[in-house]
């Protein structure tokens, strides 16, 4: 891309022990169409972090473990106007990297790439009993009924934001939860979300480092602490606006 005034794509690759994956997910990777490919590295043992630098890739290693903190050190280290977050691990599509960019030009905030979307695939699909599915499903629903959204996949990781919005949002999970507090904030933000739908595929390598059960308790979690502190605030809120009423009826 050679337009000058078009906006600037950061691509941030969360890694961790994911070499064979990385082999296989790099070379797919439209490299036209970003400015600047940044690697969030978990501490891997493996020779992914030789791989990527092998490529001039800069790749940073993290100090302290967790993917939301690999997202809050992506939104301090990226140059670029816009940042796509891409896994390592082969389940994540680099073909749909120009459908964020296209979506982000259209002037959204929030790009996810939907597994539940209409024409979208997620691995549970066909499974006679698709627990993962069904609890992606409930907390979708109950987080669109709470906060009037209308998203299809509330929790993929496979998405993108303007960097002043990613900057915007507050963080405080470490885990796979992060992406989750991510919807939910930018819905009490007000921020334009767009989906598209993505196929998930499978692990180059390895299974999932993302427990169900553990996950799900993680979830219920946020959502609940969310849903809490967003009606304290709001409680408060109306305290203080009706005090300042009698205050204003006294003077």
């Amino acid at each position: 891309m050679t337009d000058v005034n078009r906006s600037r794509v950061s691509l941030v690759i969360l890694n961790k022990n994911d070499a064979t994956g990385l082999k296989v997910v790099y070379p797919r990777i439209p490299l036209s169409c970003v400015d600047e490919v940044l690697v969030i590295d978990g501490q891997s043992v493996d020779d992914s972090v030789q791989y990527c630098r092998a490529r001039g890739l800069r790749v940073i290693v993290q100090e302290k473990l967790g993917r939301g903190e690999a997202f809050r050190i992506a939104a301090r280290e990226i140059r670029g106007d816009y940042v796509i977050f891409l896994s390592s691990d082969g389940n994540e599509a680099p073909e749909d990297i120009p459908q964020f960019i296209r979506l982000l030009d259209e002037g959204n905030d929030l790009v996810i790439a939907s597994r539940l979307a209409q024409g979208g695939k997620n691995k549970d699909d066909g499974r006679f009993f698709p627990l993962r599915k069904w609890m992606l499903q409930l907390f979708t629903l109950v987080i669109n009924l709470r906060w009037q959204g209308h998203i299809t996949d509330i929790w993929n990781g496979y998405r993108a934001f303007k960097t002043e919005k990613l900057r915007r949002l507050p963080s405080t999970t470490d885990g796979h939860i992060i992406e989750l507090e991510q919807s939910i904030h930018a819905l009490q933000l007000g921020y334009r979300i767009a989906e598209f739908p993505t196929d998930e595929g499978d692990r180059v390598q390895g299974n999932t480092r993302n427990p169900l059960v553990k996950t799900g308790m993680g979830l219920i979690n946020i959502t609940l602490k969310e849903m809490f502190t967003f009606r304290v605030m709001g409680c408060f809120l109306l305290v203080y606006l009706n005090l300042m009423g009698v205050v204003q009826d006294i003077f």
